[in-house]
């Protein structure tokens, strides 16, 4: 899928835009980013999966077993997810 379209669907989603962040299974990933001049964390970690034309949000928990999965990447893990939402507090 075009990446124009990612980028249409993240914002019909109330995301600021979107960027490819790797290919897992069976999926493209997309990172919906809500604010591109800043970091954000707004509640559970959520994907932009598309699969042909197929184009979805996530649930949290394939979110959370995508970066499980990528975690020897420089992808930031659940585990690094949850120590930066508790830093954040």
């Amino acid at each position: 899928m075009d990446l124009k379209n990612v980028i249409a669907f993240a914002k019909k989603n109330g995301y600021e835009t979107a960027e490819k962040l790797n290919n897992w299974n069976g999926y493209e990933c997309y990172e919906p980013i809500m604010d591109s001049k800043k970091e954000t964390a707004v509640g559970p970690p959520l994907l932009i999966l598309v699969k042909g034309n197929t184009i979805r949000m996530s649930t949290p928990d394939e979110a959370f077993q995508q970066m499980d999965d990528t975690e020897d990447t420089e992808e930031t893990t659940a585990k690094s997810f949850n120590d930066f939402l508790k830093e954040r507090r």
